[in-house]
C-alpha cells in the first residue's frame, strides 16, 4: 500500500476531463438549438426551467467529477488492495472509455423513453429535439451511475480487509469514505432534485411519469447511501458483538473470583492479569454506547438530513406555486 499523498498529487482521469467536457460543451449547443426551435414553433419557452436546470445538472456532475476525483485517490490510498495503484483505481472509476456503452444505452433509453411519452403531443419537431437534447445531457448521468456501481464494488470489496476496531472509528480510511460517500450522496441527491424539479416546472401533462421518476430517483439517492454504508455497519456491528463478548466474560470472570466460584477455562489468561472489575464494567458500557449505524455519527446524519431536504424540495416547491399562482 503507498502512503497516501495529498489530493491535489491525484490527477483528474484526463478521458474525464475531454469526454466530460465535451459533453457539457454538446449539451449547452443542444439547449440553445432546442429553445430556439421551441421558440419559433410556439412563441415562448414552456420548459425554460426544464432546461436550465437539465443544463445545470451536466454541468453539476463534470465539475463533481474534478473535485472528487483527487479525494478518492486520497481515500483509495488507505486501502489495502487499491492502495497498491491508487490512481489506477481512480482512473477504473472516471477515466475508462469503456463505460461510454453503458451511458448511451442509458442516454438512448431515456430519450426513447420520452419519444415515446410524447410531452409535446404530435409535434414531432419539437419532440425530437427534446430527445436529442435529454440524451446528450444524460449520457454524463449513464457514466456516472457506472461509476458509483464500480465505487460500491471497490468499497465492498476492502470492506472485508480493513482492520476495524470498535473503538477507533475515527481513523483512516474510516472517516474519509464517510466523508466521500456523504458528499457522492448529497450531490446524487442534487442532482435528482434538479431533474425533478425541471420536470415539475415544465408544465408537462405527465404527472404519474413524475411520479415514476421521482420515486426511482429517490431509490437511487437510498441505494447510494445504503450500499456502502449498511455492509459496514453490519461488520461494526459483528466487531461490537465480539468485543462485548470478550468483555463480559473478563467479568463473569471477576465476578466469579470475588464470589469464590471456579475460574473460566476459557480466558487464556491468569485471573490476576485482569482489569479490575470497574474498568471492566467502564470499557463494557464505552462499547455499548458506540454507534454502528451510522458509522460516521455526526458526518452520515447530516448526509441523511440534507437529502431528506432535497429529495421533498420540489414537491414543497410546486404544492407552493399551485397555491400562489
Amino acid at each position: 500500500m503507498t502512503a497516501p499523498l495529498p489530493p491535489a498529487q491525484y490527477r483528474v482521469p484526463p478521458y474525464w476531463m475531454r469526454a466530460g467536457g465535451w459533453v457539457v460543451l454538446l449539451s449547452a449547443l443542444a439547449a440553445a438549438i432546442y429553445a430556439t426551435i421551441e421558440v419559433a414553433q410556439i412563441g415562448r419557452l414552456k420548459d425554460a426551467a426544464l432546461i436550465a436546470l437539465v443544463t445545470t445538472n451536466t454541468l453539476f456532475i463534470y465539475r463533481f467529477g474534478i473535485h472528487i476525483a483527487p479525494r478518492l485517490g486520497r481515500l483509495f490510498a488507505e486501502f489495502p488492495v487499491a492502495g497498491t495503484d491508487p490512481q489506477g483505481a481512480v482512473d477504473h472509476l472516471l477515466g475508462d472509455r469503456k463505460t461510454g456503452l453503458p451511458a448511451c444505452i442509458y442516454s438512448g433509453f431515456i430519450a426513447f423513453s420520452v419519444w415515446q411519452i410524447d410531452p409535446w403531443r404530435d409535434d414531432a419537431v419539437l419532440t425530437l429535439w427534446l430527445c436529442l437534447f435529454l440524451f446528450m445531457n444524460n449520457l454524463i448521468v449513464g457514466t456516472v451511475i457506472v461509476s458509483i456501481a464500480r465505487f460500491w464494488q471497490l468499497v465492498l470489496r476492502e470492506l472485508g480487509t480493513l482492520d476495524l476496531r470498535i473503538l477507533n472509528l475515527h481513523r483512516a480510511p474510516m472517516i474519509d469514505l464517510l466523508r466521500i460517500n456523504s458528499q457522492i450522496v448529497m450531490a446524487t441527491a442534487l442532482v435528482t432534485c434538479l431533474a425533478i424539479l425541471g420536470l415539475v416546472l415544465s408544465d408537462y401533462a405527465i404527472d404519474p411519469i413524475i411520479l415514476v421518476f421521482s420515486v426511482s430517483a429517490l431509490a437511487m439517492v437510498v441505494a447510494t447511501y445504503a450500499v456502502p454504508v449498511l455492509p459496514l455497519a453490519n461488520l461494526l456491528a459483528a466487531k461490537k458483538a465480539e468485543e462485548l463478548d470478550r468483555l463480559e466474560r473478563m467479568i463473569d470472570a471477576r465476578i466469579r473470583h470475588l464470589a469464590n466460584e471456579p475460574p473460566r477455562d476459557d480466558l487464556g489468561r491468569e485471573i490476576d492479569q485482569l482489569p479490575s472489575l470497574d474498568d471492566l464494567v467502564e470499557a463494557r458500557d464505552l462499547v455499548m454506547k458506540v454507534r454502528t449505524l451510522p458509522p460516521g455519527g455526526q458526518i452520515s446524519v447530516s448526509a441523511a438530513a440534507i437529502v431528506t431536504f432535497l429529495s421533498f424540495m420540489p414537491t414543497l416547491i410546486d404544492y407552493t406555486m399551485r397555491k400562489l399562482f
